[in-house]
């Protein structure tokens, strides 16, 4: 079984991204050119728990560390490609 704390690091990692998506859907925020930084930081601090938990207990922590990567490497395609921008 999978230690908690992973799976917190996984809600952080994934859920960090989608509320910034579903953050800009309801309030139709002005858009600018600057980086969420603090979106950005709640999922690579989700990362890095399930990183720091896969070292700890290895293959009790199961995979669960390449879903939060794969959930980061998507919130950086988000922002590099497919993010409105301003003209």
């Amino acid at each position: 079984m999978e230690p908690l704390l992973s799976w917190l690091g996984l809600a952080l990692a994934a859920l960090g991204p989608l509320s910034y998506l579903v953050w800009t859907r309801i309030t139709k925020p002005a858009q600018t050119t600057l980086h969420p930084v603090e979106y950005s930081v709640v999922c690579g601090l989700g990362v890095a728990i399930t990183m720091a938990v896969s070292w700890r207990h290895g293959d009790a922590a199961g995979w669960i560390h390449a879903w939060a990567g794969l959930s980061l490497i998507g919130w950086v395609v988000y922002l590099r490609w497919y993010r409105p921008r301003i003209g």
